[in-house]
């Protein structure tokens, strides 16, 4: 089952002011929807942080995950993460979204849940079955 199409959502929801250690955040909350469509037109769904770079990140991505097989991708993103190892992060990595391993993390772990979500479709199974079932 390979993916044939990667669709990428950019959705702003709304989301109380809350004041943190960062501040004040805005009134809404930036989240990023993927789509991988396999061939047989299954689609496997996931999100995770938004903003411009993530969406960017996926559309980037776009190119080497469509004609791979969904059983097969991890190994394939593999080397994105060990791009922003550790050593590569910034003065300010404690502030969300200014460590490349963030973003990175970000990008692989939606990626990988599209693809179980899509491999479970595929097999007629929750994602929770997949990775051992219900408690």
């Amino acid at each position: 089952m390979q993916i044939a199409d990667l669709r990428v959502h950019s959705v702003a929801i709304a989301d109380p002011p809350l004041r943190s250690s960062y501040g004040l955040h805005a009134p809404y909350a930036l989240r990023t929807i993927l789509e991988l469509e396999s061939e047989d037109r299954i689609v496997g769904i996931s999100e995770t942080h938004g903003g411009d770079s993530i969406a960017q990140g996926f559309r980037q991505l776009g190119e080497q995950i469509v004609g791979v097989g969904a059983y097969r991708l991890a190994g394939k993103l593999l080397p994105m993460i060990d791009a922003s190892a550790p050593g590569d992060r910034s003065q300010t990595y404690h502030v969300p979204g200014e460590n490349p391993l963030d973003a990175a993390a970000r990008l692989y772990s939606a990626i990988e849940i599209a693809c179980l979500d899509l491999i479970g479709k595929s097999v007629g199974k929750p994602v929770c079955d997949l990775l051992g079932g219900r408690a």
